[in-house]
């Protein structure tokens, strides 16, 4: 469905993006991650068209992307990190005015349906200021849908937004990818993009350090055990900091506390020993490694701004 190759881009002396190559299947739902400043959106506004690239290809259905062509860029929906709509419209009116920029036929019939894909069917009439920013993220999903786009792009599209938005956002790109559409989809929830997205690509200082599905990616973490320690109740302050001494990449929930080891039958005596008299261990268990794990492996745990 789309390839890009070697593309790059710069804003001044500063390159955003530089020498990137990838390739998305018909039917995928690929995930875009990387920390701020990564150049995601970037990357993501070439795809779209409204950025041009310094350098490099980007092909969509095996054809160079041209962006002056609009039915090239009308294969593909865009859902942007603001919300692009007219407050003081209502919803159906919102999608009246942007399907009608395609020239959709029986635009009254398809803004139905998109409304209803979106769980928005009962609020057709109502002005869109009155909305919460959930309702407007998937307002915004309904415009990207009105033409029938091959390709969807979705920049952070649940940035703000409640858990029952949320859930109704995941279900309805869920059944829009089973149904055959291709989806990108950005984000800065790892859970999000462990539970959409068949492969991803990790971009980090406007390179793409990473590509694959997320078997593939792990295989690059060291060769680490993560253990889950559960405790009665939240372990002591003086333990935590004896166990982060030892295991500086310690995770402490409550009552959860995940530490990373090089050898399991090692380390598990070890703690067990440090615990005894000290705390109530109800359990140990082994974890696979987290997306969240090989991301913060590869990017580093520095603040970005």
């Amino acid at each position: 469905m789309l390839s890009l190759r070697s593309v790059s881009k710069k804003f001044g002396a500063r390159t955003a993006v530089s020498d990137v190559s990838f390739e998305v299947q018909c039917g995928e739902f690929f995930g875009l991650l990387g920390p701020n400043g990564a150049g995601k959106t970037t990357t993501l506004s070439m795809i779209v068209g409204t950025l041009l690239a310094d350098s490099g290809s980007i092909n969509l259905e095996g054809a160079q992307m041209n962006p002056s062509a609009f039915g090239e860029k009308s294969k593909i929906g865009f859902v942007p990190q603001e919300t692009a709509l007219y407050e003081d419209l209502s919803a159906n009116a919102n999608l009246q005015f942007f399907g009608s920029l395609y020239g959709l036929q029986s635009l009254p019939e398809r803004c139905a349906t998109v409304l209803r894909q979106v769980g928005l069917e009962d609020r057709a009439a109502d002005r869109v200021e009155n909305f919460s920013g959930g309702m407007k993220r998937r307002l915004n999903i309904a415009v990207a849908l009105l033409h029938h786009p091959k390709l969807l792009v979705l920049d952070e599209p649940t940035v703000g937004v409640d858990p029952q938005s949320r859930n109704q956002i995941f279900d309805t790109l869920e059944q829009l990818n089973r149904d055959g559409m291709t989806i990108i989809y950005t984000s800065h929830y790892m859970e999000e993009v462990e539970r959409l997205c068949s492969r991803i690509a990790i971009m980090d200082g406007g390179k793409l350090i990473a590509c694959g599905t997320k078997a593939d990616i792990s295989k690059l973490l060291p060769d680490l055990n993560l253990l889950a320690l559960t405790f009665a109740e939240p372990p002591p302050a003086d333990l935590l900091a004896l166990l982060l001494l030892k295991y500086p990449d310690l995770k402490a929930e409550e009552t959860v506390v995940t530490v990373q080891v090089a050898n399991l039958e090692v380390d598990v005596a070890w703690i067990t020993s440090q615990l005894a008299g000290k705390a109530n261990l109800k359990a140990i268990r082994s974890d696979e490694s987290s997306l969240e794990d090989v991301f913060l492996h590869l990017t580093g745990k520095g603040l970005r701004d």
